[in-house]
């Protein structure tokens, strides 16, 4: 089902979890090369190691060039999970979201993100801005979410609730 989805659908493609394992043990990354939709991939550390065949030390001691060689390989948008998160883009474009938060290493984080991101590009985000801003909005609601009881505890739940008031912090600093 990856390998067709990848073949054959033109539309906006966020890869998270699985899909980036399967694209790394059957070596699928050709298959995001030559897409013709935008495509994001979102691996953590771990993720990130597979994909390129390092080690998790190699990709921690250069995450820097871990996410511009996950690009050169693949022409997507990648982000690199994280304490600070890095997103890269074919263009050469680099941002880093820096806003840690223990609370958010919490089972189906990852999968609010990629949600977030899927769910801006079917907004009609370009997909760089798609990764940043959804990065940014999740960040921000899981600081909300750890305002409002603590980092220790918080779901993924808590993080989902808080992407309207993140929203709205964010609409009151463009209205600054």
């Amino acid at each position: 089902l990856l390998e067709v989805l990848l073949r054959q659908y033109h539309g906006p493609i966020v890869v998270d979890a699985d899909a980036l394992n399967m694209i790394s043990e059957h070596n699928l990354h050709h298959l995001c090369l030559h897409r013709k939709g935008p495509t994001v991939l979102t691996p953590h550390v771990g993720e990130m190691a597979r994909l390129l065949k390092w080690t998790k030390e190699q990709v921690l001691a250069d995450p820097v060039g871990a996410v511009k060689k996950c690009v050169e390989l693949t022409h997507a948008v990648v982000l690199l999970k994280g304490a600070a998160t890095l997103i890269g883009s074919p263009q050469e474009m680099l941002y880093v979201n820096h806003m840690p938060n223990e609370g958010m290493a919490t089972a189906g984080s990852g999968d609010v993100l990629a949600g977030m991101i899927g769910a801006l590009l079917g907004q009609g985000l370009e997909v760089f801005d798609a990764a940043c801003v959804g990065v940014y909005l999740h960040s921000l609601a899981g600081d909300i979410s750890a305002r409002q009881a603590s980092s220790r505890g918080m779901t993924s739940s808590d993080i989902l609730s808080n992407i309207p008031k993140a929203y709205q912090e964010l609409e009151q600093l463009a209205n600054t």
